[in-house]
């Protein structure tokens, strides 16, 4: 599990204000590996034995009505360097990359909207939701930078930078 029963019933309630068809959530570790070649049996093993957890992943799930968690595309996350370094080290030299996600299956009646679920499942601003049947071959190529902008703000007035605020998205208070 990714997450405590308690953890889970108050995502449940969250959701639920969105989405009253929601009864439950389960929660699992997913991992994407990206690969340099095939791995050997024992390669396998080791990789096998290391992203596994104490507590086993729900069986119950139901993956038509799922919402996949990842860290937001184009970023390496802190667990993700660590665990490649882990790998390697242990032998798993094949690893370029390796990235954990958590799978939320909704429990419920009748179709969820998994859309607005997802809403109180990840956070904007480090995760992307993505649906399980999505093709994640690109997922850990690098973006491109956006170009650098430049704001002029004087000491008059903030109105350049309120309307940078605005334009490029950027949440300032």
């Amino acid at each position: 599990l990714a997450h405590s029963e308690f953890r889970l019933q108050k995502l449940a309630g969250l959701v639920r204000e969105q989405v009253p068809t929601i009864s439950g959530l389960n929660s699992r570790f997913e991992h994407i590996v990206l690969l340099e070649r095939e791995l050997d049996a024992a390669e396998q093993a080791v990789l096998v034995e290391l992203l596994a957890y104490d507590s086993p992943a729900p069986t119950d799930v139901d993956l038509t009505e799922a919402v996949l968690v990842l860290p937001r595309r184009g970023t390496i996350s802190p667990w993700s360097s660590k665990a490649t370094d882990i790998l390697r080290n242990c032998g798993v030299d094949a690893v370029q990359r390796v990235g954990r996600g958590v799978v939320y299956a909704l429990h419920g009646e009748g179709s969820l909207d998994r859309a607005a679920a997802a809403v109180y499942l990840h956070d904007r601003m480090t995760e992307d939701t993505v649906a399980l049947e999505a093709d994640l071959d690109d997922y850990f190529e690098a973006l491109t930078a956006a170009p650098l902008a430049h704001v002029a703000v004087t000491a008059q007035g903030r109105g350049a930078l309120e309307q940078a605020n605005t334009e490029l998205g950027l949440a300032l208070s």
